[in-house]
């Protein structure tokens, strides 16, 4: 008899440890694609530049500002994440933990002032700035622009 309670005390054990270990690691993986997906709930929409219709997430805040499309793997097709900003200035962008490169919009009351294709993730540490003041900034997958024929003066409904 007490040979079988062993085994059945060490069987209980054994379910009761790995039943914890699952636990541990689903909660795990929750976490970790929370910090990889931070802005995913972000404000979507569809804007206009020119003809074209773009779906995009808007990065409002600060914090989703500085987070941008970083730790993303990708872009949907046609999509893009939009920046207003608030205080109209040579607002800096950086490729921090960018992981595909990207074209850049910037609009300046509703019409676009300047691109820039292809921006590769390398230029990571180094922010580059828009040429003028802008108001907001679209990021599109890299050949979008030229793609869509988008160009200086072009307006949106944004």
């Amino acid at each position: 008899m007490k040979f079988r309670n062993k085994i059945i005390f060490s069987i209980i054990v054994c379910v009761v440890i790995v039943f914890a270990i699952v636990i541990f690691v689903v909660y795990a993986f929750k976490i970790n694609s929370t910090s990889i997906s931070v802005n995913y709930g972000l404000e979507k929409r569809t804007i206009t530049v020119g003809s074209t219709k773009i779906p995009v997430e808007v990065a409002a805040t600060a914090a989703e500002q500085h987070q941008g499309l970083s730790d993303r793997t990708s872009l949907a097709a046609d999509s893009g994440m939009f920046f207003p900003i608030l205080d109209p200035n040579q607002t800096g962008f950086w490729m921090k933990d960018m992981k595909f490169p990207l074209d850049f919009i910037y609009f300046d009351q509703s019409r676009v002032v300047e691109t820039k294709e292809n921006v590769p993730t390398a230029l990571a540490p180094f922010p580059f700035f828009p040429k003028e003041a802008v108001d907001a900034v679209l990021e599109v997958n890299a050949g979008y622009v030229a793609a869509h024929s988008i160009k200086v003066g072009d307006t949106s409904d944004y």
